[in-house]
């Protein structure tokens, strides 16, 4: 794989190949009507807004002409849901094929902690109507975040969007990544999309900038999606699906040679990106950079990081390491490589912004991002994919019933350390996992991570010499399935897993969900919510299943 450097990127945009155009307007109420309407279009996929500050919010609808080659469209925005006062409208605002008929307004002007509503009119049609806030300033008693990961179209119905649309006291929705899937059709979990009415478009994987746009004006179509989207804000962050599974800086597991040059693969998928999510690039024009921070008042400020591309070095792989006639895993050479200390994930520009937030004046230091960061490790047979964790508990059920009719090579097993189960995830990068922690540490934040990537939900103490820095909450996913798929996943089955990693304090392995986030000055609540199905229009909260966990200030 050739580098991608920030360099080749700024060329590719200087040719006219990345970017969309954002909207850049102030706010101000009684402007009367700018309405120059002379194209009919429709408004394919409602609206969304996002990225909100004090003072701003992105707002995003797609309309698509009748007949020019351009819709022009004009935006309400009021405080009244019926725009019958104060209302600020600006016209003659364009929705352009290079941009695929999306539009992004930055709106500013606005007022602090304030609920606003929004709009867009063309000459023949009108949009339903958005709900966004804007972020408040100095002293804050609670708010409550939502937070999403890992929704594939095709694997099932969006009913946890659904039920996230609900939370009408909520301040905004985290999208931690896995938006859309790039696979093509019968490679994951599509298996009950034709039943569905679900297949995938394209019919193949997603490659071009024409791929990946079909593919978000498809799960854009979903009227659930379309709910969350008009009911708050969201902020997003990428992970590898909205590329390719597994990707790095440089490169991914699912992008060969014949697929043609990765870094014009990266490209294309991160310009439908820009053009079809509510997300304000933290350097102006440069949509390769998504690291950007959120301050709620005096009680937290949210630093979204970029775990996926920026700049994080290959994945390690135990095949690698395992002799492929002996089945030996060489552990020694596998540890020297895992514990690198210039291993890195973050990148140094990127690590120095983390930790410099960590020295916000807020309550909580909370770090949106999309991978697990606490440890989860599995005896090394099992995360080597050697045996499978059936067999395994087998093999300890007879050590603990008749140890001596082990065998020698069942003592082999049982006597090997355990190791990371995924070294995607920030196991894979250790040494810097315990340089972020032991900033937190030194500046004394009281640090909460989010995360999603595994489509099961996880709650982790993060610990240096057995002691706690920090909180994690992982959110099941949306629609993909999680580890239900390959391993037991019973209730008892998570009681062992539970118990057997340090640290773990919660898990369920099989249900899909959400997650609500309450912060206070006093404590961080986290409550997992589940729907009973994905593959059926019939759902139903799976209460019995819900789940909280608070996390009691530190500092």
């Amino acid at each position: 794989m050739n580098s991608f450097s920030r360099r080749d990127f700024l060329k590719l945009t200087s040719l006219g190949l990345a970017g969309t155009v954002l909207v850049n307007l102030p706010a101000c109420a009684g402007l009367g009507s700018q309405r120059h309407l002379e194209n009919n279009a429709s408004f394919t996929h409602g609206v969304a807004s996002g990225d909100p500050l004090a003072d701003r919010l992105i707002l995003w609808t797609r309309a698509l002409p009748e007949y020019q080659a351009a819709a022009v469209v004009t935006l309400q925005v009021s405080q009244d849901p019926d725009f019958t006062r104060n209302v600020i409208e600006k016209g003659q605002l364009e929705c352009k094929p290079e941009s695929d008929y999306t539009l992004k307004v930055d709106l500013g002007g606005l007022d602090p902690d304030t609920v606003y509503y929004y709009r867009f009119l063309s000459k023949n049609a009108v949009t339903r109507v958005g709900k966004a806030r804007t972020l408040p300033v100095g002293e804050k008693q609670k708010v409550k975040l939502l937070a999403a990961s890992c929704s594939f179209y095709s694997a099932g119905y969006f009913h946890v969007y659904a039920e996230m649309a609900k939370h009408t006291d909520a301040h905004a929705v985290l999208h931690l990544g896995d938006y859309i899937y790039e696979y093509g059709p019968g490679v994951y979990a599509d298996k009950n999309a034709k039943s569905m009415n679900r297949v995938m478009q394209p019919a193949h994987e997603l490659i071009t900038l024409a791929d990946y746009r079909q593919r978000y004006a498809q799960t854009r179509s979903d009227t659930d999606l379309q709910a969350l989207h008009a009911s708050l804000a969201m902020i997003a962050v990428w992970d590898d699906h909205e590329v390719t599974n597994d990707t790095w800086s440089d490169g991914a597991e699912n992008h060969s040679d014949d697929e043609g040059d990765f870094s014009q693969r990266r490209l294309a998928a991160l310009q439908a990106y820009s053009e079809w999510m509510p997300i304000r690039p933290a350097v102006h024009n440069d949509i390769s950079s998504i690291q950007r921070r959120f301050q709620f008042g005096d009680l937290l400020n949210l630093s979204m990081l970029d775990t996926r591309l920026e700049a994080r070095e290959q994945q390690l792989d135990y095949a690698q390491f395992t002799d492929p006639q002996t089945k030996v895993f060489d552990a020694k050479s596998f540890n020297q490589a895992l514990h690198k200390p210039e291993r890195t994930l973050l990148g140094q520009k990127q690590f120095v912004n983390t930790v410099s937030s960590f020295n916000n004046a807020t309550t909580w230091q909370v770090l949106g991002q999309q991978i697990l960061m606490g440890e989860m490790l599995l005896p090394a047979p099992v995360a080597g994919q050697l045996i499978s964790l059936e067999e395994y508990q087998a093999i300890e059920h007879k050590a603990s019933e008749n140890p001596q009719q082990l065998s020698e090579t069942e003592k082999t097993i049982l006597a090997q350390a355990p190791i990371p189960y995924n070294l995607d995830a920030w196991d894979g990068y250790p040494q810097e996992r315990q340089r972020l922690l032991k900033a937190a540490q030194k500046a004394k934040a009281n640090l909460v991570v989010l995360a999603g990537d595994t489509h099961n939900a996880w709650c982790n103490e993060l610990q240096i010499d057995q002691r706690t820095v920090g909180i994690e909450f992982a959110t099941p996913s949306v629609t993909s399935p999680g580890l239900e798929e390959y391993v037991a996943a019973t209730p008892a089955d998570e009681a062992r897993i539970v118990k057997a990693i340090p640290g773990l304090s919660y898990s369920n392995m099989t249900d899909r969900g959400y997650l609500a986030v309450s912060f206070t000055h006093e404590q961080v609540t986290a409550d997992w919510n589940y729907v009973s199905s994905v593959s059926s229009k019939d759902y139903q909260n799976l209460d019995k299943r819900a789940h909280s966990k608070s996390f009691q200030r530190q500092h």
